[in-house]
């Protein structure tokens, strides 16, 4: 069973934007990548939970992310995939434990242990171990030039926009858009911060600027289907979400979307074969349970008109 980084937005409650910077860094990979849409094992839905917990004990998400990024220039290249490493918070640092004590992976020097406890992780439904390996790399801090490149510009947005400081993030990928206007994944990114600005239409220009430039960029789509269903234009909506799904059979997140703006529109006998094939790919999370929740009101309905 694989997983977007919207399926895991839902079941981990992580902002979709820190999943993909995430996956930028090297923290988690995905098994493959399907029309840009990455796609992760359950090893790294456990992965994606020990970041977002030790977040949560107080460690910077800068820190993490460096401290993480050392972790193979210290200690010979680890294998061990992330969620199997003793990885404990101290101070709002983050320190690695093994048999001889605690390590700062930034300094790759011992620390005394003050009775630092592990940070827990509630156990995750059972699945079938995965072998995928985390892969670090060292952090290097470039220096900044005077005139950047677009592709700086566009990792400065992409801070600017984990941050939440959408203001900010607009004017880093308009400015790397000026370099690069081809930049399919600049035109996303930008109709991200709009949206979180609360400019709706002008992030929904800037999705379909993406699809222009890569007509098979399912992720754009399903976002232009989602705008388009909260500008209350549910039939551009389903447009929208078919090609994504024309491009791409078996993305289950276009399922899912297109079966509720069905089922919104009263259309709940075409909707049911978009959430049984939500299903096959996802039995666990927030949307699995909706699409089951979905499927058995609508056997309860036909009960009711027979009996």
């Amino acid at each position: 069973q694989l997983y977007t980084p919207a399926m895991l937005t839902q079941m981990l409650d992580v902002p979709v934007t820190t999943i993909r910077r995430w996956e930028r860094q090297g923290l988690i990979k995905p098994v493959r990548k399907i029309f840009r849409l990455p796609y992760f094992s359950f090893q790294e839905v456990a992965s994606v939970r020990r970041l977002s917990q030790l977040l949560e004990s107080g460690v910077h998400p800068r820190d993490l992310e460096n401290s993480l990024q050392h972790l193979g220039k210290f200690f010979n290249e680890i294998d061990a995939p992330l969620s199997q490493l003793t990885l404990l918070s101290q101070d709002a640092r983050l320190l690695l434990k093994d048999e001889h004590g605690l390590i700062d992976p930034r300094r790759g020097q011992r620390v005394f242990d003050f009775g630092t406890e592990e940070t827990a992780v509630p156990e995750l439904a059972d699945e079938e171990s995965f072998e995928g390996m985390i892969e670090f790399t060292e952090h290097l801090k470039p220096e900044e030039p005077e005139d950047r490149s677009s592709d700086e510009w566009f990792q400065e947005g992409c801070q600017f926009l984990d941050a939440g400081d959408a203001k900010a993030a607009i004017e880093a990928f308009r400015l790397a858009l000026l370099g690069q206007p081809d930049m399919p994944e600049g035109h996303l990114h930008l109709a991200e911060a709009l949206y979180l600005d609360g400019k709706t239409e002008g992030a929904l220009e800037r999705y379909y600027a993406a699809v222009e430039w890569d007509h098979d960029y399912i992720e754009a789509w399903t976002q232009l289907g989602c705008l388009h269903n909260e500008l209350g234009d549910p039939q551009a909506a389903l447009h929208a979400f078919e090609i994504a799904l024309q491009v791409h059979p078996d993305y289950p997140d276009a399922h899912l979307h297109i079966a509720e703006v069905l089922h919104q529109l009263n259309r709940v006998e075409e909707a049911i074969p978009h959430w049984k094939m939500y299903l096959e790919f996802d039995e666990m999370g927030p949307w699995a349970e909706l699409a089951r929740q979905r499927l058995e009101e609508f056997e309860d309905d036909q009960l009711e008109q027979f009996s």
